[in-house]
């Protein structure tokens, strides 16, 4: 992991010295015993066995930089221009760490400059003509009871003068991302970008937790992108299924979007505007081959074929996930702040709490904070 070939790099890119006191160093705000500093670091790998490994090479284990407030800063938050952007599908969640990072970064850091960028990478594009929208506590309180995300989004290349920028996103997004990061650093532009990881797919790597995830115990097989699998055969799906329903009367199947586009080898390669592979219609596709399937086994079915769209991804986040999207997000804004770029802050090997001195012990989560893309995955 990291910005070069070695996966064991994961040194992360910062725009300068921090040499800013932080506003959380304030009495007021309680925090001076927390603050959390540059060698600390979270195990990417728990394997007791690889670990002493590691250090009879003597080398020590790689580690991802923990996250978490620092006690300088880099940005002057009375000086900084921020924006936040959602990219690619809606799923539970972003609202919730749009609002999070809002808060985080007025109310904690003192930062009043905030924007929100207007659906997705478009919002950058002059032509487009979207306008930004401020976001302040008034507009962010209670948005996290509703699903989407108050700025659009969209899959779809600063004239802002932006300081500060978090992409909200999954794995399209982060790559997007990295460009962006790549072509400021280039340059010499003192901008910060931060990934926000977002998706109900698990599809990014080094993030333990995806920001939503969906569990049904009903459900018999579930075909996603990642596992191939084939239709006919021993072992192919309509075979298994002809056993299910021998068996048991019933199976339900789930079909994530983008599984099995080879069994579209005939049709032509299309791309959306932001260049990636238009996904086709897997879901339609199986329904017509089981009922082909089965016609021919002269076994007869009822089919019920149900096509979601967007109805799970706009739900609101659950409890849980509010948590979850919580600390992401302010995680990020430390990031942020102290200066750090091309980095993704993530969900990495939990621990409980930590020693301050003899008498005091403060919880403590662990979310390591990494940069990317990994060679060859694109993150």
């Amino acid at each position: 992991m990291g910005q070069h070939s070695d996966t064991d790099n994961t040194t992360i890119a910062t725009l300068g010295s921090a040499n800013i006191l932080s506003p959380l160093a304030d009495p007021a705000h309680h925090n001076h015993l927390y603050f959390t500093s540059d060698d600390d670091r979270v195990l990417i790998d728990i394997d007791a066995a690889r670990i002493t490994h590691a250090f009879k090479k003597g080398a020590p284990p790689p580690t991802l930089e923990c996250a978490g407030p620092r006690s300088k800063i880099y940005f002057d938050p009375c000086k900084v221009r921020c924006a936040l952007v959602t990219c690619g599908g809606i799923c539970p969640g972003l609202n919730a760490i749009i609002r999070s990072v809002v808060l985080e970064l007025h109310y904690r850091y003192g930062v009043r400059r905030i924007f929100g960028i207007r659906y997705g990478l478009q919002g950058f594009i002059a032509k487009y003509r979207h306008d930004l929208m401020e976001l302040t506590p008034e507009v962010v309180t209670d948005i996290m009871k509703k699903g989407g995300t108050i700025l659009g989004s969209s899959r779809g290349a600063d004239r802002l003068g932006i300081g500060i920028l978090f992409m909200i996103g999954g794995d399209g997004t982060l790559v997007a991302a990295t460009r962006i990061a790549d072509t400021a650093l280039s340059r010499g532009l003192k901008i910060s970008v931060i990934g926000i990881p977002k998706t109900i797919d698990n599809d990014i790597h080094m993030v333990s937790r995806a920001t939503a995830a969906l569990a049904e115990p009903d459900v018999n097989f579930v075909l996603i992108p990642e596992v191939d699998f084939d239709l006919d055969g021993p072992s192919g799906l309509l075979t298994c299924l002809k056993e299910r329903l021998k068996q048991r009367g019933h199976a339900v199947i789930v079909v994530a979007e983008g599984a099995g586009q080879k069994l579209f080898a005939d049709k032509m390669t299309q791309c959306d505007q932001s260049g990636n592979i238009r996904l086709l219609d897997i879901g339609r596709r199986l329904k017509d081959e089981i009922a082909t399937y089965f016609k021919k086994e002269k076994i007869d079915i009822t089919i019920k074929y149900i096509d979601p769209s967007y109805t799970i991804r706009s739900l609101p986040a659950n409890a849980n996930d509010q948590v979850f999207c919580s600390f992401l997000s302010r995680n990020a804004v430390h990031a942020a702040m102290a200066g750090k770029t091309k980095v993704l802050v993530g969900h990495w090997n939990p621990c409980e709490c930590r020693q301050v001195n003899a008498n005091r012990w403060i919880p403590k989560v662990s979310y390591g904070a990494v940069s990317w893309p990994r060679p060859g995955k694109g993150l």
